[in-house]
């Protein structure tokens, strides 16, 4: 039986679970069970034992009735989500030179109370692989303002993961003045003491297992865990008031949350190849791949570096077909999830139209409407002296406005 039929997943196969899912009630069977209504009329202590059972949705939902359940359920919902692995998105930490927050502005309510951090370096390792880019000891003035930059987000981390780099080899390149072994313990050396650091390598058989490594004494790697589940949630992004730059950072996060559902359901589908094969044999479910595997490993090895789980990209993308022994419950749960896919899609492109249509009847007054609340929420970096030079603007110019050398017209058309 397939585990989660929730499941997001990036392009690349790891898995995540946006914070919108973890305070989503789940829809509940009929009940016979009657209402009951004294629950204020109860002991303290019996509310309590009520509310530790609470899942975070339920906790969430609490939260927000009177001021006596928002104390007790807020203290346990946070309790819950310590316990949880965030997501720092690559483009956060991608130049902490300049104090770098890239496309992304999380809610900074809810960083304050993160204690588990995944901080991805896949963009930063390119960086690094470059020799021009300077000495050791601008190697290390840089890494240090990575770690400020990662203390100041989020406060009250204790415990960072770090992933995007490809996994140790027994052999060094002698050429390599910042490999990426160099770099990795360069970045743990430097760790604040109060936080304990590790490095996670995806191992590609399932979207949340990772070889989990730390750094031992005398310059060392140990690994911590060979098969490690690293259960990521999507740090909710801040709220903007209504306006052109509102619209945009909405219309951003509902495309994030597309791809990463879409992706999603590509898996889940591959994923009935494995769970309901026909007798020893396990198929590829790209409909052009007659590969057949003895073994679950092999096959899982093929369909992730054949890309056969989510075959294409875009306008070239294949929907894949469910296995045929997929059962009717599981075929219409992912059904379903197709059809709320279709939801996103149109609301992202229901966006794009208003923004497309300010933009083409008031050009000059649209721009500049967009730049002042750029400037107003304080949404640049400190190596981008106005709007224009952001990576922000230049984004979303080349989404809705014509005349951009950038503009690459309607998100999501083709898909």
């Amino acid at each position: 039986m397939i585990p989660d039929l929730d499941l997001c997943v990036d392009n690349e196969g790891r898995g995540y679970t946006p914070f919108y899912y973890l305070i989503t009630a789940k829809q509940l069977r009929p009940s016979s069970l009657e209402s009951f209504h004294r629950f204020i009329d109860l002991p303290p202590e019996i509310h309590l034992q009520i509310l530790q059972c609470c899942d975070t949705a339920t906790l969430f939902r609490l939260m927000h009735t009177s001021s006596y359940l928002r104390r007790e359920s807020s203290k346990l919902f946070w309790e819950q989500l310590e316990k949880l692995w965030y997501h720092c998105d690559h483009y956060t930490v991608n130049d902490p030179e300049a104090g770098c927050t890239g496309l992304v502005r999380y809610s900074r309510h809810f960083t304050r109370h993160i204690r588990q951090l995944e901080v991805t370096l896949s963009r930063m390792r390119w960086r690094f692989a470059d020799k021009s880019k300077g000495s050791r000891g601008a190697t290390v003035q840089i890494l240090q303002m990575l770690w400020r930059l990662v203390q100041d987000l989020f406060p009250s981390v204790q415990k960072v993961v770090l992933t995007g780099c490809q996994p140790f080899r027994k052999e060094r390149l002698a050429d390599s003045e910042h490999g990426e072994q160099d770099l990795l313990t360069a970045v743990v050396e430097l760790c604040p003491p109060h936080i304990s650091c590790f490095v996670a390598f995806d191992l590609h058989i399932h979207p949340h297992l990772c070889r989990l490594w730390r750094l031992a004494p005398g310059r060392s790697w140990r690994i911590v865990e060979e098969s490690w589940a690293l259960n990521r949630v999507v740090i909710p992004y801040s709220k903007f008031p209504d306006g052109s730059l509102g619209d945009f950072l909405s219309m951003k996060r509902k495309l994030s949350f597309y791809h990463l559902t879409r992706w999603g359901i590509d898996w889940l589908i591959s994923e009935t190849y494995a769970q309901y094969q026909d007798g020893a044999k396990f198929e590829c479910p790209a409909p052009d791949c007659t590969e057949k595997f003895t073994e679950e490993a092999q096959w899982r090895q093929h369909i992730f570096w054949s890309s056969h789980w989510c075959p294409g990209n875009g306008r070239q993308a294949v929907a894949l077909p469910y296995h045929s022994n997929t059962p009717d419950d599981v075929r219409a749960a992912l059904n379903e999830r197709k059809q709320r896919l279709e939801e996103i899609r149109a609301s992202v492109q229901l966006i794009w139209h208003k923004l497309k249509d300010q933009c083409e009847e008031h050009p000059a007054d649209f721009e500049k409407s967009f730049c002042n609340q750029m400037m107003e929420h304080k949404v640049l970096d400190a190596d981008e002296p106005t709007p224009g030079d952001s990576q922000l603007y230049l984004f979303g110019f080349s989404l809705f406005d014509r005349t951009h050398y950038l503009y690459t017209g309607m998100p999501l058309e083709g898909y």
